[in-house]
């Protein structure tokens, strides 16, 4: 005679029931009603967690999302006793999403007091968090937070963001986007640069967006103030006349207007260089020279592409220079004589030259207004023949 008894059924209850949210920490606890010394396994998309053998497992929402399987065993003194239930765990709902919005609306300036609000839908007993560039914001938990805009350089006062807490399920945001305050900036232009002792520098300071700013240029770190534009002078460029060694140094500009925005970010830095920056040696000569600005004056170099001219050949002079923006002037004999060409490009060239076009040439370059002009270049002598051709270069 055989006596037939149900084998015990197995349960997984969760905790915490109802709604299950992103982020939050479930547990699991397989229930088998009878006996006591059961051994559990848990398998996971139908593959064993080998690490969890106990009653209750505890997993994360949403990655580690799932069909869970729990199993309990035990050994009797005739049969072996093996019991399964299944179950499947899924997020249902997805957290709340917080968003930030920014008053006013528009463009946003330096030295304006901004709004920015934290919006989440569902429920309303929220604790605010935010932050800025990642970085928490102590002693901010309201769902508005008010302040003003920083004057800095990079034109951008940082990165924004909120998330909402609160002691009921769910006990947490999403959090928000980043929003971005981007300020105009200011952009300084700084031509010639570099440039040599004796020349003319122009500053000017621009912004992008209205037409009636006034501007501020400031040197070096310890923001003095090079030139300021008032009422009577609103424009945006300012020059340097004669400039220095002690002009060299790092320059930036800001603007301001009467009404709103009433300011600009500043802009970025620029260096300016001055080369040739030379010193009287003992020599009474040279030093008359140096006080004359002769030794500041940049030097140039006059070379031809023929060695041996012809009549009716193609030469080319070229002057060479230190840094950019020049226009360059060709002498025939004399060095205070009228320039025979003047040419924007550092090249000149004669055509089918005859036995008219030899003589000595030199050659310098000129910018700026007024004009600015580098040292005369050393001479170079073309010979033109009908039948043997000779250049010769007279130190």
């Amino acid at each position: 005679m055989f006596l037939h008894t149900a084998l015990p059924t197995a349960s997984v209850s969760v905790s915490p029931d109802g709604l299950l949210y992103s982020g939050e920490t479930v547990t699991l606890q397989c229930d088998i009603s009878d006996y006591t010394d059961w051994t559990y396994y848990w398998f996971l998309n139908n593959i064993q967690i080998t690490s969890q053998t106990r009653e209750t497992i505890t997993i994360i929402l949403p990655s580690q999302a799932g069909q869970y399987q729990c199993q309990g065993k035990r050994t009797g003194k005739i049969v072996d006793v093996t019991v399964f239930c299944l179950i499947n765990m899924y997020v249902s709902t997805d957290l709340p999403t917080a968003s930030v919005r920014v008053s006013p609306h528009g463009l946003l300036y330096s030295g304006e007091t901004v709004t920015l609000q934290c919006d989440i839908s569902d429920y309303t007993d929220w604790t605010y968090r935010w932050y800025q560039n990642n970085q928490t914001l102590p002693n901010q938990t309201s769902k508005t937070i008010r302040y003003i805009i920083p004057i800095i350089k990079t034109g951008q006062t940082g990165l924004y963001r909120c998330e909402g807490m609160r002691t009921e399920r769910p006990q947490r945001s999403q959090p928000s986007n980043d929003l971005s305050i981007t300020l105009p900036k200011a952009t300084l232009l700084v031509k010639p640069n570099p440039v040599y002792p004796g020349e003319t520098v122009t500053l000017t300071c621009s912004v992008g967006s209205y037409s009636d700013w006034r501007y501020k240029r400031h040197k070096d770190r310890n923001d003095t103030v090079v030139s300021q534009s008032g009422s009577s002078n609103p424009g945006a460029s300012y020059t340097i006349n004669t400039i220095s060694v002690s002009d060299q140094g790092q320059y930036w500009c800001e603007g301001h207007r009467v009404s709103r925005p009433t300011s600009s970010q500043p802009s970025t830095d620029i260096t300016l260089t001055v080369l040739g920056q030379f010193f009287c040696s003992m020599s009474l000569f040279v030093c008359q020279s140096c006080r004359q600005g002769l030794c500041n004056k940049p030097k140039v170099t006059l070379s031809s592409d023929q060695k041996d001219v012809l009549t009716a050949d193609s030469v080319t002079l070229t002057c060479t220079v230190e840094s950019s923006g020049w226009r360059f002037y060709w002498y025939r004999h004399r060095q205070d004589s009228e320039p025979v060409a003047k040419t924007s490009g550092s090249s000149y060239t004669f055509s089918q030259v005859s036995v008219s076009d030899g003589g000595q040439y030199r050659c310098r370059a000129g910018r700026g207004d007024p004009v600015y002009y580098t040292q005369y270049s050393e001479p170079v002598h073309i010979q033109v023949t009908g039948e043997s051709n000779t250049f010769n270069k007279i130190a």
